[in-house]
């Protein structure tokens, strides 16, 4: 009973995220730990490095096309090529552009609450993550584990929403943003997430942990 209890969550949860992200939008994708965005710092060639840097113009700007099963390829509005580990199942593999993304180039949303996620993939079954570090132009690596350096707020570029807060336009309203705000605006009332010993607070998360280690990958399929 338990179990089927946490799988109906876990879907839940993961239909409430994917519904955030609107097709043929641009969002910047923001780190907690370094205060910085996803981007390439101009780079636009194939497997140049996925950065972190200061500047959201549209070098880190990206749009989430839905591949199904809850999983989007995360493309560059400038370069027009994809997030990829480029078939690598190691642990701090560098993140590069793709211009031909496979399995690994998909990605889906973990919801951890405050408005955050992790971004996992689907050949490695890691984490998006900036090795801890706070330099600009450092390259983004996937991770078996991750604390806040793993932790990504997704931004709308749309003048009209708060930023901060992060707000995701639907009919011409808003609503919570990437993480799904607070726990009382979860499905499941703030039931323990995946990767979770506690149901999310209405505080930050802390990042003191360290997600779990994700189940080996059992996928294939080229960058």
């Amino acid at each position: 009973m338990k179990k089927s209890i946490f799988f109906l969550l876990l879907f839940l949860v993961s239909a409430y995220t994917q519904a955030q992200v609107q097709p043929g939008a641009f969002y910047n994708i923001f780190n907690k730990k370094s205060q910085m965005f996803v981007g390439t710092k101009g780079a636009v060639a194939t497997e140049s490095p996925v950065v972190q840097q200061f500047g959201k113009g549209d070098y880190a700007q990206w749009e989430f096309i839905s591949k199904g099963d809850g999983y989007y390829q995360i493309k560059n509005k400038v370069s027009g090529k994809y997030i990829a580990n480029f078939s690598s199942k190691e642990n701090l593999a560098v993140l590069k552009q793709s211009a031909n993304p496979g399995d690994g180039a998909l990605w889906k949303f973990v919801d951890i609450g405050s408005g955050y996620c992790l971004l996992q993939n689907k050949l490695s079954n890691m984490y998006m993550a900036n090795d801890g570090k706070r330099n600009e132009s450092v390259p983004l690596v996937q991770k078996v584990s991750v604390g806040e350096g793993g932790h990504w707020k997704i931004k709308p570029i749309q003048a009209n929403l708060d930023e901060t807060i992060g707000g995701l336009p639907t009919d011409g309203g808003s609503v919570p943003p990437i993480g799904g705000g607070d726990a009382g605006s979860m499905p499941g009332g703030g039931a323990p997430l995946p990767g979770q010993d506690s149901p999310p607070a209405d505080t930050p998360h802390s990042g003191g942990g360290e997600t779990p280690a994700p189940p080996s990958s059992t996928g294939g399929g080229q960058p």
